[in-house]
């Protein structure tokens, strides 16, 4: 039975009421009591001088002096008052009397103005962003240990915010909380960083190293405890305050040096994690660092270039810069920008041209590709017309009549009052034309909305002469099936090889589909259906019931995940989606968490290889499965490379393993090995391969770039 529902609800609201306590009680300390800034040292005889006055504070504007002797705080003895006691300085206070040149000097700091400092806006702001953020991961994120870093870093980045301007004041609770920031923040980003990799699949180094880490900073923590306390502890605050810089500029040369190592590897690969790394370490880079090297390291050695007030804005760009890269990286992808209804006809248009790699025969476009038409277009209805010779065929949805578009198409009214009439393919053997019905006869189409138009045109010339080519091929192929001496004057036993071939082919194809549905998803839906009667049979006493249906719901979105793995493997569709560095970028990244090896991925010259025939990218797509599947079954390796490039010699695609290799003379002669052959000899490419036992393989084929003779470029 899940508990883990309740208890996630009952934890979030536990640390939303603390975190309001904890800002309800800092915002109290920053506006009852004005930022004195004032350091103050013991004399010998006893007595305290003002040794600092810190920029900002009321004793800059009240005209107080270095050297001036505080006689009394709150009107008694400086010694007694607790900041001075702690820390060495004067804060919370309400009224100082200083003795100048044997005078005395009375000052009223309570009824001093007290303005809302830059340092308090950032503080605010930065933990609006920063919360808002952390609440937006922990309920639109699938929660695991790398999100679980994530949410730590944001939550104590803006407990440090909001607590600093309370910290300056010299109240405890926020010398602990900034202080226990400052340690602990790169360490979980690291954390973070680290967990978020591993969950890829990605080989790192020991994870007993944080644990080292953990274990430094939590002993510190404890330590820091004594800030609760009532005793001097300026000698000890000064101490704590340089270990934690000297834990900030170490955890962040870390985290840096991690990212970097990280970005370095996998800047030519085109996966969800490759691009994760290369926003976070944009982000982290043009903010941590900036407040790394103008304050922190100059502070660990003598005095910030930059005052920490200032500075901190560079910690603010962290959120803002990971936002940004996160919304131009999905507007790229999605394209979705401007106003809200916009939006919602652009995703229908990209829905669209989604579909049409799908779609296999005319009747097809009437489900899904026609319906996103009329969305992205806000259309009463479409319908695309084929015409071969005499024989008509209509795809039809919303409100269109069949014979109004015949007498339309008869007519050649190609602007008619209420319908639009395009020409795909003009001619008469074969002809094609997609017809749209308007709202209204004043209604026209946008600037925008005909450039929609005319993609739309160009990508449905290549789908409908698809559908009429295969059309074709299908009923050549039952001729050949049913009589094969239909096709010409030939023997119909030359077809037998045909017939024969086909079938198997067939078959195969349908044995792999069948064992891939009973092995995942028939025995999934089985257990699901089980599950579902148990709950069923103890609805009426459970409890629990909503925890179960959270599970159930869990499991159903394990089985979604594998028919979209099956529908995968028998059709790589992000070829047509997103191009084929991504796509084969994603088939690393999700090998990448079932091997043993290490497996890496660089893709140089990304735009070229995108440019290539779908054709080309299938061949090339199956290529790269196979080798990862014979490196599974048989080479026994510890890290595979795959580099594709573009040399002199054409189109470059390395793979190289150290695993046990094969005798080149014992060659082996599997189904998979053929393939790769078969599948280069048809792209007219050549392939190379080294290999010994024990010396593992190196494979590299060439593809010849496109206008260049193949014989020549081997030549």
């Amino acid at each position: 039975m899940n508990n883990s529902l309740p208890f996630k609800r009952f934890f979030f609201i536990f640390v939303g009421a603390g975190l309001l306590l904890i800002h309800s009680w800092f915002s109290y300390i920053s506006f009852h009591f004005p930022y004195v800034g004032i350091g103050v040292t013991a004399t010998s005889s006893g007595t305290w001088i003002i040794s600092d006055i810190y920029k900002g504070g009321t004793a800059e504007k009240l005209g107080l002096a270095l050297n001036d002797t505080v006689a009394l705080v709150n009107k008694q003895p400086t010694g007694q008052h607790f900041t001075v006691n702690k820390y060495h300085d004067i804060e919370q206070a309400h009224s100082i009397e200083i003795i100048r040149d044997r005078i005395h000097h009375s000052f009223d700091i309570k009824n001093s103005a007290n303005e809302i400092s830059a340092r308090y806006i950032i503080g605010i702001i930065g933990e609006l962003v920063l919360f808002a953020i952390s609440v937006v991961v922990y309920f639109k994120v699938r929660h695991s240990r790398s999100v679980y870093y994530l949410l730590a870093v944001l939550i104590l980045m803006g407990l440090a915010f909001i607590g600093a301007e309370a910290s300056a004041r010299s109240d405890s609770l926020a010398k602990f909380i900034v202080l226990n920031a400052m340690s602990f923040i790169p360490f979980l980003f690291a954390q973070f960083v680290y967990h978020f990799l591993k969950e890829k699949g990605y080989k790192l180094f020991s994870y007993r190293w944080f644990k080292y880490g953990f274990i430094l900073l939590s002993v510190l923590a404890v330590m820091r405890l004594s800030y609760f306390f009532s005793m001097p502890l300026h000698t000890y605050f000064v101490l704590d305050r340089f270990i934690s810089l000297l834990s900030f500029a170490l955890g962040c040369l870390f985290a840096i040096s991690l990212l970097f190592i990280m970005y370095r590897k996998k800047r030519h690969e085109y996966s969800f994690s490759a691009t994760i790394i290369r926003v976070v370490f944009t982000a982290f880079g043009i903010s941590f660092f900036p407040f790394l090297l103008l304050s922190v390291l100059p502070d660990l050695f003598g005095k910030p270039i930059l005052d920490y007030a200032s500075s901190v804005w560079f910690i603010i760009l962290f959120p803002a810069t990971c936002i940004y890269y996160a919304g131009r990286n999905k507007l790229k992808q999605t394209k979705r920008f401007g106003w809200p209804l916009l939006n919602k006809q652009r995703d229908a248009f990209y829905r669209l041209l989604e579909e049409q790699g799908q779609v296999k025969q005319l009747e097809d476009t009437s489900h899904n590709l026609l319906p996103n038409l009329c969305e992205a277009l806000n259309l009463k209805g479409a319908a695309i017309r084929l015409q071969n010779n005499n024989r008509i065929k209509l795809a039809v949805h919303g409100a269109m009549d069949a014979e109004e578009i015949e007498q339309i198409m008869k007519n050649k009214d190609e602007n008619a009052a209420t319908y639009v009439v395009y020409g795909i393919h003009p001619g008469e053997e074969f002809s094609s034309h997609i017809i749209m019905a308007r709202e209204g006869h004043g209604h026209t189409f946008h600037a925008e909305q005909q450039r929609w138009i005319a993609a739309i045109i160009t990508q449905l010339s290549i789908m409908i002469e698809n559908i009429y080519l295969s059309e074709l091929l299908s009923l050549k192929i039952n001729e050949l099936l049913i009589e094969p001496a239909a096709a010409g004057d030939k023997s119909p036993s030359s077809y037998l090889w045909f017939r024969k071939s086909l079938y198997e082919m067939q078959e195969k194809e349908r044995q792999r589909v069948a064992s891939d549905l009973h092995d995942t998803i028939m025995q999934d839906i089985y257990f699901a259906k089980q599950r579902v009667a148990a709950i069923r049979d103890n609805a009426s006493q459970s409890s629990h019931l909503e925890d179960e249906l959270k599970e159930l719901m869990e499991y159903l979105d394990i089985i979604n995940l594998n028919v979209r793995e099956t529908g995968f493997q028998l059709y790589p569709h992000l070829l047509k989606e997103v191009g084929f560095a991504v796509t084969v970028s994603n088939l690393i990244e999700s090998e990448r968490m079932k091997v043993p090896f290490q497996l890496h991925l660089r893709i140089e010259h990304k735009t070229e290889w995108d440019a290539l025939d779908t054709e080309v990218h299938h061949h090339l797509f199956r290529i790269m499965q196979e080798l990862l599947s014979n490196a599974k079954k048989h080479a026994m390796a510890n890290q595979i490379d795959f580099h594709l490039h573009l040399s002199r010699q054409g189109f470059i695609m390395e793979y190289q393993d150290d695993g046990i290799g094969f005798d080149d003379q014992l060659q082996s002669t599997g189904i998979g090995w053929h393939g790769i052959k078969h599948r280069m000899n048809s792209l007219e490419g050549q392939l190379h391969y080294d290999t010994a036992p024990n010396e593992g393989l190196k494979l590299v084929l060439t593809l010849p770039t496109e206008g260049t003779d193949p014989v020549e470029r081997r030549n």
